[in-house]
Order: structure tokens, then sequence, then C-alpha cells
């Protein structure tokens, strides 16, 4: 490979990475519009990370996602940190923003990024790079998990153009001299990301035998799977023995070290098992993927050839022209009009076809017979949510209230195992609140309720407009 070419690989492999990072930017420049949530004072670059974090880091359960509540769970400590009175829902609100724009909520399907690369004839085109950062999948206990995809994975490992291996290689040394110096902070840390990059080596293997199954004559088996299979186990060999080394590396080191050391290597060990049942499961798709070619083999070549799918109006049509620029799309539009609308040839009229139809008789009329509607069924009423009992319990708890009361007293004056009176009050408060009363005003001030079986504001109630 010649100077130039090398150079134009290299610029061409750049400008893709810079495309795969453009969905990060666009969620820091574009902040400002979204003046309902408190994200002025946040660095959204670092809580982005924060959530990749927490999803690649679940993946490596046996589950292969994160949950909504888990990735709250792992960046509101990371949010307080910023604003330390930040309440559950709002970092919630915040979260859920952040996840929208990496799942490219918006859109509701892939980004698509255009840049520009060398192709073999030496001049500059544009690409379109389409992927996906995380992703909302259904999991089999029934919750849905967020994942994420190998670009995500590589822009949390700050990798995209590595070669995974080599990755590991150095990771496998960096981690086994923190932990033979002693150095446990390291350690921990180190071995997060070496699971990390497990993971992105699992799916990357797994997206392989995907594009296996969908089409047989998508993939030169022989010449491409075959040998990327073979590095596979020759990786898995290769990852289960330096783990098992690792592993026995912090069995030696936690009779050195003092009870705060011997938790750190307590989590690297946790750490390094889990990459190992990780391998383990890469092995399992890597020796049934040759049973898994021989059946789509078989399946496939004795399939009927369907017609090619309609292309989507919206994804595979308009977005593509929108993105392209006005001139380009112009004269794209001017030289191939023809092959949006061929020329067609006006049918000639058949003289005795018309002729025959115009002397036809005309039908004869029937008889329209009147359409009796039917009597309605007598329909009871369905029962009220809550018995007359219930609503006097509640009324009499309140009129013992004074004229400026919160919901809290409210409920303190109601038994805890009236559950259904409690209920009612706290409906009645969000009703006065959302539909203005003439005889009770309602407010609130930020305080939340301390209750176990409620939770939101404490709101204030006022009978009478008295303060």
């Amino acid at each position: 490979m010649s100077d130039r070419a090398f150079l134009n690989e290299t610029l061409n492999r750049r400008a893709r990475t810079l495309a795969y990072l453009r969905p990060l930017f666009d969620i820091e420049a574009n902040k400002g519009r979204y003046p309902d949530l408190p994200l002025d004072g946040l660095d959204l670059f670092r809580f982005a990370s924060a959530v990749l974090d927490a999803i690649v880091t679940e993946m490596g359960g046996f589950h292969r996602g994160a949950t909504f509540a888990q990735i709250l769970a792992a960046v509101l400590p990371q949010l307080r940190l910023a604003f330390s009175d930040i309440a559950p829902m709002e970092g919630g609100r915040i979260v859920g923003f952040l996840l929208d724009q990496l799942t490219n909520e918006r859109e509701r399907d892939s980004f698509r990024i255009r840049y520009q690369c060398t192709v073999a004839e030496g001049h500059i085109e544009w690409a379109l790079a389409i992927f996906k950062l995380v992703e909302l999948v259904d999991s089999e206990d029934g919750h849905p998990r967020y994942v994420a995809k190998p670009e995500a994975i590589n822009i949390y490992l700050e990798s995209l153009g590595v070669e995974l291996e080599a990755q590991q290689v150095a990771a496998d040394a960096a981690l086994q001299h923190f932990i033979r110096h002693g150095k446990l902070d390291e350690a921990a840390l180190a071995a997060r990301d070496a699971l990390a990059r497990t993971i992105g080596y699992y799916e990357h293997i797994r997206r392989a035998l995907r594009l296996a199954e969908r089409s047989i004559d998508s993939v030169d088996w022989m010449n491409a799977v075959q040998p990327q299979l073979k590095r596979a186990r020759d990786h898995i060999e290769e990852r289960l023995q330096a783990e098992d080394s690792l592993a026995a590396e912090a069995e030696r080191k936690m009779a050195e070290t003092d009870q705060a050391g011997r938790e750190k290597l307590v989590y690297v060990k946790e750490q390094l098992e889990t990459a190992a049942r990780k391998h383990n499961e890469l092995l399992t798709l890597v020796i049934g993927a040759g049973r898994i070619f021989l059946d789509e083999h078989a399946r496939q070549s004795f399939r009927p050839v369907a017609l090619a799918p309609f292309p989507h109006p919206q994804n595979a049509v308009l977005k593509p022209l929108l993105l392209r620029p006005v001139g380009e799309t112009d004269a794209w539009l001017t030289t191939s009009w023809h092959l949006l609308y061929p020329p067609r040839i006006a049918p000639i009229a058949d003289l005795a076809l018309v002729v025959g139809r115009l002397w036809q008789e005309r039908r004869a009329t029937e008889a329209v017979q009147e359409i009796l509607a039917p009597e309605l069924e007598q329909i009871e009423e369905p029962a009220p949510a809550f018995a007359e009992e219930v609503k006097a319990r509640v009324e009499s708890a309140f009129d013992t209230l004074p004229c400026s009361a919160r919901l809290s007293d409210w409920l303190a004056k109601i038994e805890v195992g009236d559950a259904d009176a409690r209920q009612l009050a706290v409906l009645l408060a969000g009703q006065w609140f959302e539909d203005v009363e003439e005889e009770i005003a309602v407010a609130a001030d930020g305080r939340q309720l301390a209750e176990a079986d409620a939770y939101g504001d404490d709101l204030v109630l006022t009978r009478n407009g008295h303060a």
C-alpha cells in the first residue's frame, strides 16, 4: 500500500469515527432547546457516558441489558454531584432525555450521518453511516431493556478503529501490573474496562452470525466467516487462560492486603468471572455456527424466491433525499425522472364494448326494505369506585383540618390500614390541583410526601382562600 493510499484509508476511518460521535455532539449542542430540563449546568458528554457505562455493565449479566430503573440508579448519584437537591423524578426525566437521544427516539430509526470518503478511483464521494448506539429490546423476563450496539461500546471504550484482540492483551497486561503492585483502584477500573471489551467482542461475533442467518447469499462463508470463527475460537481459548491466571493472581494478593483491598480484589475477580461466562456463551455460539449455516442453507436453497420488498417511503426514499444537497437532488431528479414516471401509451377504447354497455338494459329497481333499529339493551350503571362509607370517612377527616393544612395532615387523620380512604384523599387532592376548585385552593411548594403508601408533592390545601 502506497503512502497516499494509507493516508486516504486513515482519513476515511477518522471521518467515519467522527460520524459515529456526531449524535453525542448534537446532544450537547442542542440542550438549550429543552428549557424545561436543568441541562445548562450539566456536561451531557459526561452523563451520556454514565448512561453507556450502566448499560454496558448490565450487558455482562444474565439478562444482557439494563432496565430504566438500573440506569437511573447508576446515573442519579452522578447527577447529585452537580445538583445536591435533585429529586428522583427530575433525575428520571434527565435520564429519559439522554436515552431518547441515544436511541434516536425522535426519528424512530437508525442514525444516518453523511461523511466524505476516498473511493478506489481516487476521488472523494459522499457516504452514509447508518448505525445505532442504544436500542430498547424485549428481554426474556418481560422487562424492556436497553442494550448498547457495537458502535456505542467502542465509543465508551474510546477505541473506534482499533483491533479488539490487541486491546484485550494490553488490558490484561495493565490489570496484572496493577494487581501485583497493589494499585487496587486502578485494577478495579481495568477489570471493568476488560469486561466491556469482552462484551464488545461478543456483540461483534453475534452480529456476524445474524448476517449469515439472514441470507446465505450475502456472506462468503468459506473465505470470510470461517476464518473469523477460527480466530474467535483461538481468542476464547486465550481469554479463558488469561482470566484464570488473573483470577489466581488476585487470590494470591488477597493474603497480602487489608480488608478494603480484599473487597476491591473480590470485585476484580467477579468481573473476571463474568467475562469468563460471556466467553463461554460466545463459545456456544461459535460451536453451533456450522450447524446454523447448514440448516439455513437447506432452508433457503429450496425456498421459492420472493419478490424484493417495497422500499419504505419515508426511511428509504424521503430521508436520503432530504440529506442530500438540493443541487444534487435536483440534478438526479432531472436525469432520472423517466425512471419514476416511465412513458405510457394511452389505451385505445374498444368500440364494441362501449356500444354494448350503452345498450344494456337497466337493472330493475328493487324495493328497499325499511331497516328497523333494534331496541337498546338496558345497561346497568357500573358500581362506584369508592363506597359511600369511604367517602364519609374522607370528608369527616377533612372537616377536622384547619383552614390551611397539608395533604400529609389529611392522611394522618385517616388510619393507615384504611387503604381506600387514603387513596381517595390523594386522588381528591390531585383533582383539586389539576382542576381549579372555587372553595379550595391547592399549591405545591416543593415539599415531598414521606408516607409509605404515597409519593409526590405534599400539597398545601387552603379552604375559602384563607392563608
